[in-house]
Order: C-alpha cells, then sequence, then structure tokens
C-alpha cells in the first residue's frame, strides 16, 4: 500500500473514530436528560437569523429560523439557556421563506416573548437545560455518519486487498 493510501486511509479512520466517540456521548447525554427535572422557564428574547439554502455548492435562497433565550430557577438560582434538544442544538425552528414569516409563527407559537414553557434541567449541572429532552432522530446522526466512515475505510481495505491477492 502506497503512503498516500495510508495516510488517506488513517485520516478516514480517525473521522470515524471521532463522530462515532462524539455520537456515543451525544447519544449518552440525550438519553440522560430524560432523567432532568421539569422547571418553568420564561422566553425573556428571541433572534431570527438568516441562512442559505445551498444543494450542490450553489446557493438556492435565503432561509430563516428561530432562536430563543429562556430563563428559570432552580433552587432559588436563577439561569438562562437557549438549548432546544440534543439534536436541535439552539434552533427551535427552521426554514422559514422570510423572516417575516419567521416572526409571525414565533409570536403565534408557545415560544412567543414573555410566555411561559416547560423546560428540563440537569439537577447536577443546572446550568445545563433543555425545552425538548430525550433522543430524537438528529441525536444519532454522529454515530450514523462515524460508522459509514468506519465501513467505507473497511471497503477499501477490502478491495485492496482482493486486488493484491490477483
Amino acid at each position: 500500500m502506497k503512503k498516500s493510501e495510508i495516510i488517506s486511509l488513517s485520516v478516514f479512520s480517525a473521522i470515524a473514530f471521532a463522530l462515532i466517540s462524539f455520537g456515543i456521548y451525544f447519544i449518552a447525554s440525550a438519553e440522560s436528560s430524560s432523567n432532568w427535572v421539569k422547571s418553568s422557564a420564561k422566553v425573556v428574547s428571541y433572534n431570527i437569523v438568516s441562512t442559505y439554502n445551498q444543494r450542490g455548492g450553489v446557493t438556492k435562497s435565503r432561509l430563516y429560523a428561530v432562536k430563543i433565550r429562556y430563563q428559570y430557577t432552580y433552587n432559588e438560582k436563577t439561569y438562562s439557556n437557549n438549548m432546544i434538544s440534543f439534536g436541535k442544538g439552539v434552533t427551535l425552528k427552521n426554514n422559514f421563506k422570510t423572516r417575516d414569516i419567521a416572526l409571525q409563527w414565533l409570536n403565534n407559537s408557545e415560544f412567543a416573548r414573555n410566555k411561559s414553557i416547560d423546560v428540563f434541567v440537569n439537577p447536577e449541572n443546572p446550568n445545563k437545560s433543555v425545552v425538548y429532552n430525550g433522543l430524537n432522530f438528529i441525536t444519532y446522526v454522529p454515530l450514523i455518519i462515524g460508522m459509514l466512515f468506519f465501513a467505507l475505510v473497511l471497503l477499501i481495505l477490502k478491495n485492496k486487498n482482493k486486488l493484491n491477492s490477483y
């Protein structure tokens, strides 16, 4: 095997290992949030951010996403956070065609400014909280991608061994 092939496989293996490791950690964190304490929070601010829809490296259109910040009290201390869930991160909802549509959705939703919402607080570290706890499909994505990278490395090695045996 050439040096460049070994380096390429090593890089792919490292990426696979990193994604699989992060995926396992991410899944475990999301699962543990199922046991976090439910608390009441108040939406204190929002942010509408623009993103770009790209396909094949070509920018198709501008889209908008809604982010919120909420404040909650746990054990008589006040905390602030913007985490929505493990998987969604800090984006509450996205893919709005205009800023006005995003703002209209937000103002008509349970997440409008000054509304009360339920959040789940990590009792061991009350700075950590989420609006939606537990696992969701997106939580599995890093693990799945890591496994695909690993499968690709194995496939390349298998095909390389077949070619070398002829």
